[in-house]
């Protein structure tokens, strides 16, 4: 299960199909799913999804990326998706998560600035 989370991990931003992911690693989707379960307490789909949000994350706090790129990055091919994925996933927009961030870096900036 851990090379398969590696192998998730590695390739997030790209579409990950169990079937194709079962073959790879040679085990059936019964066992993935059963394993899988017992190992990370989820199954494989919420993994992915999990880490692809984090990445989102990751994208709208540090870089100035558009979010159909940042979807895109994040193995979304459609942006309306990904951004109602994001907002179960986070409780609000990619909009207003970037704005949130913005705000809490700029306060962050000033109180160093002050000392």
């Amino acid at each position: 299960m851990i090379n398969i989370s590696v192998y998730i991990d590695h390739h997030v931003n790209t579409r990950i199909d169990l079937g194709e992911l079962c073959e790879r690693f040679s085990i059936s989707r019964r066992s993935l799913f059963r394993y899988w379960k017992k190992h990370f307490n989820s199954t494989p789909a919420a993994y992915i999804a999990r880490k692809r949000m984090q990445l989102a994350a990751y994208f709208i706090r540090n870089t100035e990326l558009k979010l159909f790129e940042i979807a895109e990055k994040c193995g979304y091919s459609n942006q309306t998706y990904f951004s109602s994925e994001f907002r179960r996933f986070h409780g609000m927009t990619p909009h207003e998560y970037r704005r949130e961030n913005i705000f809490r870096l700029i306060s962050e900036n000033r109180q160093k600035e002050n000392g």
